[in-house]
């Protein structure tokens, strides 16, 4: 009888090993895309359509953030002083104009094409009460991608991803970000704002679409040239 009872504990014992050890199908195939999201290179929001409109954004922050260094400008009082004291030689400046803003480029990476200097990686400084304050920064995927202004907005990409910003509060905004991504010979499309007068809740259609414009709008932009010191 001992025995009996001592088999029947050890077959529960067994089963409840088997139950800690259980995981749903769903959750697992929801651990494994929240894995695939944050695998996925910084300066491509690869898989937009599991993540909110705010993940996103941060997404391609964080890589652009990590895409150039920033530079020390402390005792600067203008974008002049910027360019002549903290820019070494063989960097680079541009100055352009963002949502009705002066704004100064600054990189340390460009190209010679058309005899003209791009870029696909910069910091954006603004003036603020008087005085330059860096307020963002902007990373293409490379050289098909060189930064490129038009109508006022400024605009990087790669190839899964196009962003178009202005400037909103001080700071580098993001107008519109469009992203694909193809998974099991599928490819979503998603689309994104920080401004909420922006209507984001469209079908794939409709983003792919979106997409597909904004690509053209930074084509038929101009390509920013900087001045190599």
């Amino acid at each position: 009888m001992k025995n009996k009872i001592l088999m029947f504990m050890m077959v529960c014992a067994i089963a409840l090993s088997g139950c800690i050890n259980f995981v749903n199908p769903i959750e697992k195939q929801s651990t494994e895309i929240s894995n695939d999201v944050r695998l996925a290179k910084p300066l491509i929001a690869t898989a937009a359509y599991y993540n909110p409109a705010s993940q996103v954004i941060s997404d391609y922050v964080n890589g652009a953030n990590s895409c150039i260094k920033s530079i020390d400008i402390s005792g600067c009082n203008s974008f002049s002083q910027i360019v002549d004291k903290k820019l070494s030689k063989g960097m680079a400046y541009a100055n352009v104009t963002i949502g009705g803003n002066e704004a100064l480029l600054v990189t340390d990476s460009t190209w010679k094409e058309d005899g003209k200097n791009y870029s696909y990686r910069a910091i954006v400084y603004m003036y603020k009460n008087g005085k330059p304050v860096e307020i963002g920064k902007l990373c293409s995927g490379g050289t098909a991608d060189p930064i490129a202004t038009k109508d006022g907005y400024i605009f990087s990409a790669d190839h899964h991803r196009v962003c178009k910003f202005t400037i909103h509060e001080g700071r580098l905004f993001v107008k519109e970000l469009a992203t694909d991504v193809t998974k099991n010979g599928s490819t979503n499309y998603g689309y994104y704002s920080e401004d909420p007068t922006v209507n984001t809740n469209i079908d794939n259609n409709a983003a792919a679409k979106k997409q597909r414009s904004l690509f053209d709008e930074m084509s038929n932009g101009k390509t920013v040239n900087f001045t190599v010191k």
